[in-house]
C-alpha cells in the first residue's frame, strides 16, 4: 500500500536515463527471467553486487538506511529466487542495462 510498481518495455530513451529519477527507481531487467516476485526482506538474503555477494541486512546498514526503511524494504526476485533488487535502494550486479527485450520496472512511492 506504499507504492506501486510500472512494468513497461523499456525505450530508447529509457535506455540514456540514470537510475533514480525522482521517486521513481528504474531497473532493466531481462524479459526471460520473468515472472518475478516482490516481498518483504528474510534473515539472511544476499544480493550480488559488482564486489560479490552481500547480506542485504549490511548493505543496508552500510548504507545508513533507518531501521523502519530496512524493516520495509521491499525485495523483487527473478523466477530463479534471485534477488535483482532492493526496490528503490539498490539494483543487483546481475542486471544488465543493454540487452535486448529488457523491462522497465519502475518503484513509485505512494505519497504520505
Amino acid at each position: 500500500d506504499k507504492f506501486d510498481l510500472d512494468i513497461s518495455l523499456l525505450s530508447e530513451e529509457d535506455k540514456k536515463s540514470k537510475n533514480i529519477i525522482g521517486n521513481n527507481f528504474l531497473i532493466w531487467y531481462n524479459i526471460d527471467k520473468f515472472p518475478f516476485f516482490v516481498r518483504n526482506r528474510k534473515d539472511g538474503d544476499k544480493i550480488l553486487l559488482s564486489n560479490g555477494t552481500k547480506k542485504i541486512k549490511d548493505l543496508l546498514i552500510d548504507m545508513h538506511i533507518s531501521l523502519k526503511e530496512r524493516d520495509e524494504a521491499l525485495m523483487l526476485l527473478n523466477k530463479d529466487g534471485e534477488i535483482i533488487s532492493v526496490l528503490g535502494i539498490k539494483k543487483s550486479f546481475v542486471l544488465k542495462e543493454n540487452d535486448n527485450n529488457n523491462l522497465k520496472i519502475e518503484l513509485i512511492r505512494r505519497e504520505s
